[in-house]
């Protein structure tokens, strides 16, 4: 584990050796895993980086400016965090050839004008570096564990949600690849956590990639307490709202009484504000900055309560209150203030949090730890997650019953096309501003799957999406911010291949009005439905993933009555039909590959295994037969019509033949 190079020059003792920075652009938010001393000229190759070295210059004494330079590069090179230059016995002021090469190469060099041994810096500060580890992993085994039980309980997605912002004191927002929201915790604007994230993980289920749990910057006015090595965690307070879109929201009061350690000496400072009718938080905040080594101080840290109603015009708030004691630590009394939060996810009802210990964040000036703790949090927390989503999946819940309603609608055609804007926006895909609506069926037989399937792909295409499960597969409705072309979306999405390469996906015709989304769909589901069940009898035309602009006379064809499929056959095909039928010549067969090759009798050749010569003698004997050529434009429309009619035909019922 690390601290940075401005929490190590914080270090009381490191302040005792009066540090200054010569750079004022030098980065001292560097992280420094360890504190070394060395007076080797040849030290660099030594190190293995992120080292704070502090020596006296003594390996440079006598060296000329350019060895000086060579030094200070390749300390930079070995990617060391900073150079400590105490002056006063090599040099009596740093070299301006060391300063100049050290702010070239972006190495911070900080000169130290006091003197303190440097055994006892290194000890000091390695021993708060060692500390800051274990306390970093104390914090994410308590959020680990108390999110685990939360969820042996039986708590879904949006209880999990108010529960980590509640322990982390910071905003939590779970989003699906596409970016739409499913649930937030601690914020009124999710959007701004998903544009500056301090941290986020990956959500995976069952080993595909399905969306990412985020977290915010540490919510200000409640307490911020870096703990004491050798102590447990100072008790903190936060204030969280998970939202649910268009949901009343319910309050919940979260009493976390808590208990730290014995070591280190406190400072603390009150605030108060207050903020409208609706909404007042009133908390007194404590910052605890205790100095390693220092021992047998009493340690008190006081926190005031902090009150928030979360108003919502004609909503009553419910509060649920629970008492939750802490660990008792071994010197001195700590507090922890009551939280209060509400649940909102959008598309789900107003849950009610469940009341957790607080864990601290641990942002002092001298410890980078918060921002560490929240990415570990994030990266275990997510795998808590996946179980309580599989859960939703398995219900039939998945993205929110607001989707799976509006996709339904959608297909069955019982949407008014004036309510299908509104229904996208209330599901997160605002329809304003879009140039190009497109829509996939994607069939699986594990349901999960296809969601996940579907929600990878929109990410590849980078669109805006909303991904459902409903009857007959998984759809996604796809807003493009240009204009593109179907086949070129359909290659961007990447979906996947079957086994046995029969058509698993189907995109719908690319539509403009967003009123005709629900034709868009309509045609993809309708498309691999056919494309599915002709598969058998044409195997090499039909595509793994499949076009409805392709498929549009069989799905004008499909719906008429068999008896007229069969007349159309008759008409068109009746002498080919009859000569197979008696002589086994395939001639039907030849057409429609020559056809689908587009005249090229080469093509059809290779497509039917036959020599060239045999192609000619069939085409030639089904010319005769129709008395017309199959070259004929006029007459290529209506033979088309009716070998498709044939397959459809074959499908659904007995062959015409």
């Amino acid at each position: 584990m690390t601290l940075s190079l401005r929490a190590v020059l914080d270090h009381p003792l490191m302040r005792g050796a009066d540090p200054a920075v010569p750079d004022p652009h030098a980065d001292l938010d560097r992280p420094v895993r360890w504190v070394h001393s060395s007076e080797i000229y040849e030290i660099a190759p030594l190190l293995r980086g992120d080292e704070l070295l502090l020596t006296t210059g003594l390996g440079l004494a006598g060296r000329d400016a350019g060895e000086r330079r060579r030094y200070v590069t390749e300390l930079a090179a070995a990617g060391v965090a900073g150079v400590a230059l105490e002056v006063g016995r090599t040099f009596r002021e740093v070299p301006d050839d060391v300063v100049r090469a050290a702010a070239d190469a972006g190495l911070p060099l900080v000169v130290l004008r006091g003197v303190v041994p440097f055994v006892e810096i290194a000890e000091a500060v390695n021993a708060a570096i060692l500390d800051s580890a274990v306390t970093r992993l104390r914090h994410v085994n308590r959020v680990v564990r108390t999110l685990s039980g939360v969820l042996a309980r039986g708590a879904g997605v949006e209880e999990l949600t108010t529960t980590l912002s509640t322990l982390t004191n910071r905003p939590v927002v779970l989003t699906a690849l596409d970016g739409t929201l499913t649930a937030y915790a601690g914020t009124d604007d999710p959007t701004a956590v998903v544009r500056t994230p301090t941290a986020e993980s990956g959500v995976e289920l069952r080993g595909a990639l399905w969306g990412r749990l985020l977290l915010g910057a540490a919510t200000a006015g409640t307490a911020n307490t870096t703990p004491s090595p050798g102590t447990d965690d100072a008790a903190e307070t936060t204030t969280g709202a998970t939202r649910t879109a268009g949901r009343p929201e319910t309050a919940n009061a979260n009493q976390s009484p808590n208990a730290a350690g014995a070591a280190g000496a406190a400072g603390a400072a009150g605030a108060a504000g207050a903020a409208g009718a609706a909404n007042t938080n009133t908390a007194a905040m404590t910052n605890a900055y205790p100095s390693p080594g220092a021992a047998g101080a009493a340690n008190r840290n006081a926190t005031g309560p902090t009150t928030g109603a979360a108003g919502t015009p004609g909503t009553a708030g419910a509060t649920d209150a629970t008492d939750m004691p802490g660990a008792a630590g071994a010197a001195g009394p700590h507090t922890a203030n009551p939280t209060t939060g509400a649940t909102r996810t959008p598309g789900g009802s107003a849950t009610a949090s469940v009341a957790a210990p607080s864990v601290a964040t641990a942002d002092g000036p001298w410890s980078t730890a918060g921002a560490a703790i929240a990415r570990e949090v994030a990266e275990h927390a997510a795998q808590v997650f996946a179980p309580a989503l599989l859960r939703l999946a398995d219900r039939g819940g998945w993205v929110g019953r607001e989707r799976r309603e509006l996709v339904e609608g959608l297909l069955d055609d019982t949407l008014p096309p004036r309510e299908v804007a509104a229904r996208l926006t209330v599901c997160g895909l605002v329809p304003a501003g879009t140039a190009v609506w497109a829509t996939i069926t994607l069939s699986r037989p594990d349901p999960v799957q296809a969601v996940t399937t579907l929600y990878e792909g929109l990410r590849a295409c980078g669109g805006r999406g909303l991904v459902s499960d409903a009857p007959g597969g998984a759809y996604a409705l796809i807003a493009l911010d240009r204009p593109t072309h179907v086949a070129e979306l359909a290659d961007r999405l990447g979906l996947p291949a079957a086994t046995g390469h029969e058509p698993t996906a189907a995109l719908g015709p690319l539509v403009r009005d967003v009123a005709r989304v629900g034709h868009s769909l309509r045609a993809a589901r309708d498309t691999l439905r056919l494309a599915r069940r002709v598969h058998p009898i044409r195997p090499a035309g039909v595509a793994e993933t499949v076009l409805a602009d392709d498929w549009a006379l069989e799905r004008l064809l499909d719906g008429l009555p068999p008896e007229e499929l069969a007349d159309l056959v008759e008409d068109q095909l009746g002498p080919l039909l009859a000569a197979d039928a008696t002589r086994g010549t395939g001639l039907v067969d030849t057409l429609e590959a020559y056809l689908r090759c587009g005249c090229s009798k080469t093509e059809t050749a290779g497509v039917l295994f036959l020599r060239r010569q045999s192609v000619h003698q069939r085409l030639a004997l089904i010319e005769s037969l129709l008395h017309v050529s199959p070259d004929a434009p006029d007459r290529q429309g209506p033979l088309r019509a009716a070998l498709t009619a044939r397959d459809l035909l074959t499908t659904r019922g007995p062959n015409p033949t």
